[in-house]
């Protein structure tokens, strides 16, 4: 009977203590978390994107250091030296179904694509990049108007690729059907894997391709050093100012408490309770936080994608979601703690 007593007190006390917690406070605490989880999870996407692009061997670009294209010839001897694959390739602007435009990758060898990227296409067909399927609502053997150079032809979708890279924002076009919109085109730039070409060619540009990888990735590891120390300093502010909530909270429950310390509830136990919603508070915290993280980086992508602009995907790992609860609830029992500590040196409350 008397625990069954204790346990009614104690719900009762922290019945009054959630009573008093309003939702712009958790919003508050909500948002300190939720900034660097949306770049967490956009960065996690441009990590896993430059993981997924190591290919084979040595992989360069090639294109003309004086002029905008390459010769079919020069591809050709490429091909000839025994690279694992040979890839041209020709970049222009396309518009989708009268209003979106695009860009369009002219293919040039699709054995290539395959073999480099694992992307699937006909000579005489086209594969969309998900991004561009998901932003015209496009499926495969769906019906695109594409307009290339002046010239528009109603084509069916063949294939929706996703490699998680440039290509996913992009409309690629087999090599016949890119004859068909701009006879006799030429290579803007090559792709060349599996073949040493430090030697260089006279006239031509080669970029590294694993070079620029490597590059990006270390680009990417510094922000996450940088994101990393964000996270601290945003867990020592959030300790602040969940002291602070709860400081506000128990101050509008002065009166309510006071009456239950009237009725029978131990002093005693008032500092408990305060520590069990420093719990529920940590978790809406976190909750709240990472909801606001990543349907904010979404929104930014979303709108960015709608611009043509970008192909990032933001996502949080599930060991991600689970270390911002847990550094989130500490972070809010730490404040918690600061108060209770604390409280008795408050002249204005006076129930310890």
């Amino acid at each position: 009977m008397i625990r069954l007593c204790w346990l009614v007190i104690v719900a009762m006390i922290f019945k009054i203590l959630v009573r008093q917690l309003t939702l712009s406070g958790v919003l508050v605490l909500a948002l300190i978390v939720g900034v660097p989880v949306a770049v967490m999870s956009m960065l996690n996407d441009l990590g896993e994107r430059l993981s997924l692009t190591g290919l084979r061997g040595e992989v360069y670009v090639l294109r003309n250091s004086s002029g905008p294209y390459l010769s079919w010839s020069f591809v050709g001897k490429l091909r000839s030296m025994g690279a694992d694959y040979v890839l041209p390739q020709g970049v222009v602007e396309g518009v989708v179904n009268g209003g979106g435009r695009v860009k369009v990758r002219l293919i040039g060898d699709v054995g290539a694509l395959r073999k480099a990227w694992n992307i699937r296409l006909g000579e005489n067909g086209i594969s969309v990049g998900v991004l561009i399927a998901r932003r015209h609502n496009l499926s495969r053997g769906d019906t695109l108007s594409l307009s290339i150079g002046g010239k528009d032809l109603n084509l069916t979708v063949d294939n929706v690729h996703m490699c998680r890279c440039q290509y996913d924002g992009e409309v690629l076009v087999g090599p016949a059907l890119s004859e068909a919109f701009l006879d006799g085109w030429r290579p803007s730039l090559v792709e060349v894997g599996g073949l040493d070409l430090k030697g260089g060619f006279r006239g031509v540009e080669i970029a590294p391709a694993g070079s620029l990888r490597r590059a990006a990735i270390d680009v990417v590891e510094g922000l996450r050093r940088v994101l990393d120390a964000w996270l601290a300093l945003s867990y020592v502010a959030l300790v602040g100012a969940s002291f602070i909530v709860v400081f506000n909270v128990v101050m509008r429950a002065g009166e309510d408490l006071r009456a239950a310390v009237l009725v029978g509830a131990a002093p005693s136990k008032i500092p408990v309770n305060i520590m069990f919603f420093g719990v529920l508070l940590g978790l809406l915290t976190s909750l709240f936080g990472v909801f606001i993280g990543v349907s904010s980086a979404q929104v930014v992508a979303s709108i960015f994608r709608w611009a043509g602009r970008s192909i990032v995907e933001p996502f949080l790992r599930l060991d991600q979601a689970a270390m911002i609860v847990v550094y989130t609830v500490a972070s809010v029992l730490a404040g918690c703690l600061l108060y209770v500590l604390g409280g008795g040196r408050f002249e204005s409350f006076k129930i310890f």
